[in-house]
């Protein structure tokens, strides 16, 4: 009997569509055989699905007649009868999350599933939030030794100390929304009024601003790492190429060929053997300590020597699956599939209790 897989994407987030460019690929690599790929897509707080939704056109210009909204409720998914009325229509054996940014990334989708006792692909709560809020990725990082880049944070405008910001930082600085994903917000502020105009864009996308100091001479690299098998797996160095001060949204995703995102990239061979070990190493130190699952990207800045975690993302657009040469795509999404369903969902501890006996006697 074939294994019911929601492919979960879309939902309340700057990267909505990014989502969709990466939903959909996963459903094109999903293995074709013990599976039936159910997708489930989110917008404006519905959950839809339909067979049309394996095609990317169908999202431009969104019909939404054209779909069956359902509801997840405790590990299975509801239709609704021309009566209103629910009607159970599968067990969910598993959730493949391709949701970027905002609620599908920072945790609020995972404990939606666990409350449901759906498994899922992702990181849980806790570690998706870590990851999700750049600050709190700062603090973990730094505190068990890797290396960060030199920064600070405003909670709101009120915070915003223009002078006090240049003179710890100095020009140029990196202006960033604390939990936004995409390179979204992102600016290089090299005088006043641009660290003014950065800010005011980046409280577009958030509450709080990270202000970072721009390394000099630096190269972006990236890595992935899943756990299978008990056993982290490191994908290949890729670094991406920009042609601006950093990689933006524009370089990652404005640039799409027969709908696939066409950012350049190279693999990073010549990389010196002790940054590369560094690399992977520290790569797999954070993924243990955090807690992660499934697979998850890390992206550092390598800058005179010196390497400097800049993210992590939980949940990687398109799945990270192009960095992972050990195994065809279908067999990726195939291990970790199966790993969810294997993890599960964990069960709270019980504790035995006799608050409610002890209550028995009170009135209404």
């Amino acid at each position: 009997m074939k294994k019911t897989i929601l492919v979960v994407y879309g939902g309340n987030t700057s990267e909505h569509d990014i989502s969709i460019i990466s939903a959909v690929m996963v459903m094109r690599s999903m293995p074709s055989k013990g599976y039936k790929c159910v997708p489930v897509y989110l917008r404006d707080g519905i959950a839809y699905t339909g067979s049309k939704l394996f095609e990317l056109k169908s999202y431009i210009n969104f019909n939404p007649a054209l779909y069956d909204k359902i509801e997840i409720i405790k590990n299975g998914i509801y239709t609704y009868c021309r009566s209103g009325k629910l009607k159970k229509v599968n067990v969910v054996d598993c959730a493949l999350l391709a949701t970027h940014g905002g609620d599908g990334e920072n945790g609020v989708l995972q404990g939606f599933l666990q409350t449901h006792r759906i498994p899922h692909s992702s990181s849980d709560v806790r570690a998706c939030a870590i990851c999700m809020d750049k600050q709190l990725t700062k603090l973990v990082a730094s505190s068990i030794g890797v290396n960060v880049v030199a920064g600070l944070v405003i909670n709101g405008i009120k915070e915003y100390n223009r002078e006090s910001i240049i003179a710890e930082l100095g020009f140029p600085i990196i202006v960033k929304p604390v939990s936004q994903g995409s390179s979204i917000g992102i600016t290089v502020a090299n005088s006043q009024s641009e660290l003014d105009d950065a800010t005011n864009l980046a409280l577009c996308f958030g509450d709080r601003v990270l202000y970072e100091r721009q390394l000099s001479n630096f190269v972006e690299l990236n890595i992935a790492a899943v756990k299978l098998a008990g056993d982290i797996m490191i994908s290949e160095i890729e670094e991406p190429v920009s042609q601006s001060d950093f990689l933006t949204f524009s370089d990652k995703y404005l640039s799409q060929v027969n709908d696939k995102l066409s950012i350049s990239r190279k693999c990073q061979t010549t990389l010196d053997p002790e940054i590369r070990n560094h690399l992977i190493e520290t790569t797999k130190l954070l993924y243990e300590k955090i807690g992660l699952f499934g697979i998850a990207r890390f992206d550092y800045l390598l800058s005179d020597n010196v390497l400097y975690l800049n993210e992590i993302n939980a949940i990687p657009g398109n799945l990270a699956m192009n960095l992972f040469k050990q195994m065809s795509r279908s067999e990726l999404l195939t291990a970790v599939i199966d790993a969810s369903i294997m993890r599960g969902v964990p069960l709270a501890p019980r504790y035995e209790s006799v608050v409610l006996e002890n209550l028995k006697e009170i009135k209404k």
